[in-house]
């Protein structure tokens, strides 16, 4: 896996920087490459370790040579591209993953996005979406976006929303791609599509809140998350006799609970909204009054903010007096 044996390398790279034994291993993976020169372990790990210490002059020059006598190794290849992205030549970047594409054409899935991420780097958009001719729009629009090429990746993906108006991976694309641009009024018509098409599923209901806070509809925002509230099931109570598991289990949950309205407070101080998580949860507590955690949460968040709120204790009280049976363990945060 190149990402692990990249981690790896970095790992390593680190510990004999700490212990200054850089020139050390730089010396034993020489010998190993003088000893057997068509060994690509030790050719690899060396020009990976000048690539980390910015030697790209003798990185390159250790690649050259190796493949004038062996042209088709790919890994050789492979790093060559890479350290050509690396030093900003894309042409002889876009040249040598040509190549991989022509000797390995089963690696196509792999090459496309450097492939096409060198052409637009060039200015070559043609040849570009030559080779990204069948890709997911999603994954072009992501590729065109990380090149500088924002405003064609959202019309990319306007279109194919015309084809496929109920696809919720594209629908959440297109709205996060309008609200970092600022349209939105387009974002937040995405989002209570994207609300209609799952069914009220919490993810959704906290976007369109939180779209609805930044153009100023903060009473619909706090609205919109007491329905996330109330869409959270309730554990069920937790009485002293049950068996160890369960105990457990709900003990477990009750702690899911607590997390998640974490999340949603989390959320009210992102909004501006923290002063007004009292409100929030009495609302929550009129219509779902067995909730015994959201009360102590109240008080909770008002002292985090410095409001020893009246009104948070009042609740609590009023909460424990009315639903609280006795012998019954309650899930404290």
């Amino acid at each position: 896996d190149p990402t692990h044996l990249d981690e790896a390398r970095g790992f390593l790279y680190r510990l004999w920087s700490e212990r200054g034994h850089i020139e050390d291993e730089i010396a034993t993976l020489r010998t190993a490459l003088e000893r057997n020169p068509f060994d690509e372990r030790p050719a690899l790990a060396l020009v990976d370790l000048w690539t980390r210490e910015l030697e790209y002059a003798q990185a390159l020059e250790l690649l050259d040579g190796l493949l004038t006598y062996q042209p088709r190794a790919q890994p050789l290849l492979r790093e060559r591209a890479r350290l050509y992205e690396q030093m900003e030549r894309w042409e002889r970047a876009l040249e040598d993953y040509d190549t991989l594409l022509r000797i390995a054409p089963e690696s196509r899935e792999e090459l496309v996005a450097p492939l096409a991420g060198c052409a637009l780097e060039l200015g070559d958009r043609a040849t570009a979406d030559r080779y990204l001719l069948g890709q997911p729009a999603r994954s072009i629009a992501q590729l065109y976006s990380k090149h500088g090429l924002g405003r064609e990746a959202l019309a990319l993906l306007e279109a194919e929303r015309d084809r496929r108006p109920d696809d919720r991976g594209l629908l959440t694309d297109l709205a996060r791609r309008y609200r970092e641009s600022g349209r939105l009024d387009q974002a937040l018509a995405l989002e209570r599509r994207l609300v209609e098409l799952s069914g009220d599923r919490a993810e959704d209901l906290r976007r369109l809140a939180r779209t609805l806070a930044q153009i100023g509809r903060r009473d619909e925002a706090l609205e919109i998350l007491v329905e996330v509230i109330l869409a959270m099931p309730l554990p069920e109570e937790l009485e002293l006799g049950t068996d160890r598991e369960k105990r457990r289990a709900l003990s477990r949950a009750w702690a899911r609970y607590s997390d998640e309205l974490e999340e949603i407070h989390n959320l009210c101080m992102e909004l501006d909204l923290e002063g007004r998580f009292v409100e929030l949860a009495s609302t929550v507590l009129e219509r779902r009054p067995a909730d015994r955690l959201l009360p102590g949460k109240a008080v909770q968040y008002s002292q985090w903010h410095g409001d020893q709120s009246v009104e948070a204790y009042e609740m609590v009280r009023a909460v424990r007096a009315a639903t609280l049976p006795t012998g019954c363990l309650l899930y404290t945060s």
